[in-house]
């Protein structure tokens, strides 16, 4: 932790927004993801608005009151001083399947398109009720709400992007193409009061926590060199067919523990090796809660427009022009729910849950070592495409593991002829448009698969601690954070809160989720 208590990335220097250079990289920005031929939103940003929170929105008729509705409920702040801009999204007309993403997940997406545009025109009926003041399209049980949204002032807009015509290029039509483009709207709109505001991201079945734009005022108000956060997720449980059970909800809790806590420890391990201090961890972005000064959003390239994993790619661009944090008080509450909306994500993360658990009785993850062969080899081309030294000698042994090759020789050539020439690693939907490169990606996939399948969660976490125990300064760090974890989860479980318990008939998953809880909070802070 440094002297304001942030946890910040390893390796930041904050670029001078006031300088000529930054200034044209914001025109530029701008020009490129804003051109004159796009529509405004015609409301002008209010002089003293301080935070402008955009939403992407995509089939989200049943849930988007839930954001729109906790931001009718803020305290601490005026409604001058915060802003929404909501981007009704329609994807392409015809998907195109992302080279990580099962046949099954591709059709299951496929399947549910056609409801998906079909809620988008309720969504924009439902919030052209409300501002107009009519009852058209708002349900019996929505009423209540939607008059407490318009008595509260709140100023929200819409960015259409489903109406036909009016779509996004259909190579930037997804959920990243959405959120940058009213990241884009945001930045101008800042500029026009000549304020560096905060553009905070949600998504449009997440509520926000009361406090939530006075505590991000109040965050970068007290760190200036702040550029970036991520804030803390509490998911919400939902009852009915898109919901899931309490035990459910606690396995993907551990989940998203367990891959914060390898993530850190392998950052860390990374940082060793290559003679550096520890170093703080990488900060996760999620597009759930997330949060970055409006000026540092477009010198970071605003929001890569790709069809999932665009909320982490931004964490990382930003972290490489300032420094970012965690900030565990600022919290959001997605649904928990399944969602086959995006390629990645917490959504399409509970469909597989419920998969794993009716077939294999229990989370299966990515085993340990296949974590650290991925992000080896990504590491490895990036520093080959830099140093324009792609052959099929030098690709050759990165694809290599448990001493077999995952492809032939022919397949590492189309690899070298598509790298070759390339600035940088491309992104999966870069890669999802090369059939020849994903279908390569797709067998090696399957090849990796048999060399390492998914283990359970348990397992992970164990494999996990077992490298984290190796280090004896963390071992000693360990052993005395797991009993202090342990008693005061025993307080909680005293005190009768059901909402902080382990659920009943869970004991066998206790040691897991201390452990893994353990190893987080000891690399997040650095103790």
């Amino acid at each position: 932790m440094n002297e304001k208590g942030l946890n910040p990335q390893a390796d930041s220097g904050k670029i001078d927004v006031d300088s000529l250079e930054a200034k044209e990289k914001i025109n530029t920005y701008l020009a490129e993801n804003l051109p004159v031929s796009e529509v405004r939103i015609a409301e002008k940003m209010d002089p003293e608005c301080r935070v402008c929170v955009v939403i992407p929105c995509y089939g989200e008729r049943s849930w988007v009151l839930r954001p729109l509705g906790s931001l009718a409920q803020q305290e601490g702040v005026k409604p001058e001083q915060f802003e929404a801009i909501f981007v009704i999204n329609n994807p392409r007309e015809k998907f195109v399947q992302d080279a990580n993403e099962t046949d099954e997940d591709y059709e299951r997406r496929i399947a549910k398109q056609p409801q998906r545009f079909r809620d988008n025109k309720q969504v924009m009926k439902l919030f052209d009720s409300i501002k107009n003041g009519s009852s058209n399209g708002i349900r019996q049980e929505e009423r209540k709400i939607v008059e407490h949204i318009r008595e509260s002032g709140i100023k929200f807009h819409i960015i259409d992007k489903s109406t036909p015509g009016k779509e996004l290029p259909d190579r930037d039509a997804n959920v990243g193409g959405a959120r940058n483009r009213g990241v884009a709207e945001a930045v101008e709109r800042f500029l026009s009061i000549e304020r560096n505001g905060i553009i905070a991201q949600t998504d449009a079945d997440t509520k926000l926590s009361t406090n939530y734009v006075a505590k991000l005022i109040e965050t970068f108000d007290n760190n200036p060199e702040l550029v970036g956060m991520a804030g803390n997720l509490g998911f919400e449980a939902i009852k009915g067919k898109e919901g899931l059970p309490h035990e459910y909800v606690l396995q993907e809790e551990m989940r998203w523990v367990y891959k914060n806590a390898r993530d850190d420890f392998l950052e860390r391990e990374k940082n060793i090796t290559e003679g550096l201090a520890p170093g703080s961890p990488v900060i996760p972005f999620s597009g759930a809660n997330m949060a970055s000064r409006a000026y540092e959003s477009a010198l970071a390239g605003g929001i890569p427009k790709i069809a999932g994993g665009e909320d982490p790619a931004f964490g990382r661009n930003v972290a490489k022009i300032g420094i970012v944090a965690r900030i565990p008080e600022i919290i959001t509450y997605p649904a928990d729910r399944q969602s086959e909306r995006t390629t990645t994500g917490h959504g399409l993360t509970r469909i597989k849950i419920r998969k794993n658990l009716s077939e294999k009785g229990g989370v299966q993850v990515e085993d340990f070592e296949m974590t650290k062969f991925n992000l080896a080899q990504r590491q490895q081309i990036e520093r080959l495409i830099e140093e324009q030294n792609i052959s099929i000698e030098t690709l050759r042994p990165l694809f290599l593991l448990k001493g077999e090759q995952l492809i032939d020789d022919d397949q590492i050539n189309v690899v070298v002829e598509y790298f070759k020439g390339l600035k940088k690693l491309p992104t999966q939907e870069e890669i999802s448009q090369k059939r020849p490169i994903m279908k390569i990606a797709k067998a090696m996939k399957s090849q990796i698969s048999k060399l390492c399948p998914e283990v359970s969660l348990p397992e992970a976490i164990n494999r996990l601690l077992d490298e984290f125990l190796k280090d004896p300064l963390l071992a000693e760090k360990y052993k005395v954070a797991f009993a202090e974890y342990e008693r005061k989860l025993r307080e909680i479980e005293l005190s009768g809160k059901e909402s902080e318990k382990i659920p009943a008939g869970s004991d066998a998953l206790r040691p897991a989720f201390i452990a893994a809880n353990v190893m987080r909070n000891i690399l997040e802070n650095k103790e």
